[in-house]
């Protein structure tokens, strides 16, 4: 064994230990995707001004080892979310790489909701993106782990049952302290209004 190891443990364990404290947190990436961040221009206009939330409301139809799409929104239901703030000074930015999953969005809301596929052409155009970020609203996919590694705040959405990554029980995550797990409530049924909530209180 390396002796430069302080602590192991082997992956399947990980469900089964309780009390996972700070001194476990992932640190956020130092030196992570500044120079990319830099090199991308075409996102420089999205600062200042509006209060800007990036969303990813759908992933592979794999979650948790298996094929499925349980930890996916229905964009309906991301429709009903933008809709909560018709007044506010606030912006909606897809991080979805997908043109058919943000046009099936775009014929929901009329406004407030801005898509850039087109420019998403790697995880550093994502970073590049994401750092132009005020928040993070996500399901959980590589992007809200990009975005918690980025230390950018993040409400993670997350399905019930949970894959255990997210573990049960808590509103924080031992992974990376910018994001706040939001949990369904009901199986099949995400808190759309506590979302909604929770986007307002960052905004203040």
């Amino acid at each position: 064994m390396n002796s430069e190891i302080d602590i192991y443990n082997f992956l399947p364990k990980y469900p089964n230990i309780e009390n996972i404290g700070d001194e476990y947190y992932m640190n956020p990436y130092k030196k992570s995707f500044n120079q990319a961040i830099y090199e991308k221009k075409e996102f420089e206009k999205f600062k200042g001004g509006n209060f800007k939330v990036g969303i990813t409301w759908s992933g592979s139809g794999h979650y948790a080892g298996k094929k499925n799409s349980k930890r996916d929104i229905h964009p309906e239901e991301i429709a009903k979310l933008i809709r909560c703030f018709d007044e506010a000074n606030i912006e909606f930015h897809s991080l979805q790489i997908e043109e058919s999953k943000n046009n099936s969005l775009r014929a929901l809301v009329t406004k407030q909701f801005f898509s850039h596929e087109k420019f998403l052409m790697d995880f550093s155009d994502t970073a590049a993106l994401l750092s132009q970020m005020d928040l993070v609203v996500s399901i959980d996919t590589a992007t809200a782990h990009l975005a918690g590694a980025l230390n950018i705040p993040t409400l993670l959405l997350i399905p019930d049952p949970p894959d255990f990554m997210a573990l049960t029980d808590r509103v924080d995550s031992p992974w990376y302290p910018s994001i706040s797990i939001v949990r369904q409530i009901e199986r099949d049924k995400w808190p759309i209004e506590l979302v909604a909530e929770k986007i307002s209180k960052f905004m203040q």
